[in-house]
């Protein structure tokens, strides 16, 4: 329990053990090291424990650490086992949003439609289409009936446009091809999924970042009708956006809402 006043007197004690071990004539170096060994690390060895601490608590024996920001966590759980004699397997698992929503398309609704045209400000007709596995040319004819010429396929995008867009990949035609996409997606991230170990019938868990769960609730819909795969999917996280939670509170918890019991202080 990182909150026992022991445990936070040496996480304090090591942080400035680590402070002062290396000093840098240039002072942003000297800022950088600082704010790592002061704040950085004590936070991240402090997630990383509370992870562990909520598996072993629920007879988790698997953690997985989604790619990439949990690749300095894992390495921070494994030395956290092997130190407390933990016997809770650390593995790495490689997992983008762009990788598991497609391969959880089943079929075109609100939902769906919101993740492809999760816009930002440089959203093009190219980079809308790539997440369903399409390019420009695979639907020249249907952007062109909706008014998109060649010159329009790498600019900004519009409200309008995102109307004639939308248009264009909830044409059945084109509905199925990506549909078609999504299952062999589907089926080749079933297969990778097997390889490292998440249907063979240990009681697993994910570890990320945050914020809305959208790779847990990408890979209950992938795993929901395949046998030998845990459900539900279970998550720990750094933090969640509850008012836009993709996933159910039930099946996810949250280190910022243990952060109110956990103090020390950095002698600085």
């Amino acid at each position: 329990d990182c909150a026992d006043p022991i445990v936070s007197s040496a996480m304090a004690g090591c942080a400035r053990v680590s402070r002062l071990a290396r000093t840098f004539t240039d002072i942003h170096a000297q800022t950088i090291w600082n704010v790592g060994t002061n704040v950085a690390s004590p936070l991240l060895f402090a997630y990383t424990m509370w992870v562990l601490s909520r598996a072993q608590t629920q007879n988790i024996n698997r953690v997985y650490f989604l790619a990439r920001d949990g690749e300095i966590l894992m390495q921070i759980a494994q030395h956290l086992c092997r130190w407390l004699n933990l016997t809770i397997e650390c593995r790495y698992l490689y997992a983008s949003r762009q990788s598991f929503s497609l391969p959880s398309l089943t079929e075109f609704n609100a939902e769906s439609l919101g993740w492809i045209f999760n816009m930002h400000e440089h959203s093009t007709v190219r980079s809308i289409l790539a997440r369903v596995a399409l390019t420009p040319n695979d639907v020249e004819g249907e952007l062109a009936r909706v008014g998109f010429c060649r010159e329009d396929w790498d600019r900004a995008l519009t409200s309008s446009d995102v109307n004639k867009l939308t248009a264009v990949i909830i044409d059945p035609a084109v509905a199925e091809r990506i549909l078609i996409k999504a299952k062999e997606s589907r089926e080749i991230l079933i297969d990778y999924l097997r390889q490292e170990g998440l249907a063979d019938n240990a009681t697993w868990a994910i570890c990320d970042v945050g914020w809305r769960g959208a790779i847990q609730r990408s890979l209950q819909k992938v795993t929901a009708n395949v046998p030998g795969f845990s459900h539900p999917v279970k998550g720990f996280y750094f933090g969640l956006n509850k008012s836009e939670l993709l996933i159910e509170t039930a099946h996810a918890e949250a280190f910022e809402a243990a952060l109110t019991g956990l103090t020390w202080t950095i002698d600085t």
